[in-house]
């Protein structure tokens, strides 16, 4: 337990459980992850080994369901867009997922999901592709170090969403230095940063950049998927909570 933990059980309980972070109506999301340092994917053979629907197999669509990709000038499937070529350095995937498809970039160390719509679309999807590594690489090499698959490092773990309400940085910078500086800590100095601002609560390695048209995002790092999502969640709690806080003392 750290010790957000109990403010959160103290201040919040069940009161604001319409503006937890599992109903959090994001606009987009993203999530990089990385390799082990000595482990490289080899993203041309991936390309070539990846079991690819056209759509036209089944007739159906069903999560994990890999249904094109893109490398260089070649392209695998029906990606959205035949018109402009992959990348030399990486191959494209598109995943579909319950609700719509995700994009993933596959390079030699790391995993870049984007196209992300909902909470849980980027960790789902690098699931979902980690099971199909772990496949191909029952059979084929893909990877220098064998058979390393596949231990991965959350490098950032990005959600974007609004506040529904303008903010003032100032205020609200002071706000929290008098009132919440046991755990957040912001920074905010409106000849550097003029429209927007840092928060950071280090226990979970979670940063929020807060603009003043209420526009956010959190970044989260943690090198377990799981705990970085577990650890957002906390954030975003405490987060939410001291806004609140700061809205009342404001008689809003």
């Amino acid at each position: 337990m750290n010790k957000l933990d109990p403010f959160i059980k103290q201040k919040l309980g069940t009161k604001h459980k319409q503006s937890t972070f599992d109903s959090l109506k994001i606009s987009t999301a993203t999530l990089d992850v990385r390799m082990r340092d000595d482990v490289n994917i080899n993203f041309v053979a991936l390309f070539n080994l990846l079991k690819i629907y056209d759509g036209d197999d089944d007739g159906e669509n069903y999560p994990g369901k890999i249904t094109g990709a893109k490398y260089a000038g070649k392209i695998r499937g029906k990606p959205p867009n035949t018109e402009t070529k992959g990348f030399k350095n990486a191959t494209l995937i598109w995943i579909w997922l319950v609700e719509k498809k995700v994009n993933i970039k596959i390079t030699c160390h790391n995993f870049h999901v984007t196209g992300c719509k909902s909470l849980t679309h980027a960790p789902e999807a690098t699931r979902y592709l980690q099971q199909h590594l772990q496949l191909i690489s029952q059979s084929h090499k893909i990877f220098d170090i064998f058979p390393h698959a596949i231990r991965i490092d959350v490098h950032m773990n990005n959600y974007n969403f609004s506040l529904g309400v303008g903010i003032s940085l100032p205020d609200f910078d002071i706000y929290i230095m008098e009132n919440f500086n046991e755990f957040l800590f912001s920074a905010y100095d409106q000849n550097i940063h003029k429209t927007s601002m840092t928060i950071r609560i280090p226990e979970l390695q979670i940063t929020y950049t807060v603009n003043d048209n209420g526009q956010i995002s959190i970044c989260a790092s943690e090198h377990d998927l799981q705990m970085t999502e577990d650890n957002a969640r906390k954030g975003h709690l405490a987060f939410y909570y001291v806004f609140e806080e700061y809205r009342k003392d404001l008689g809003i």
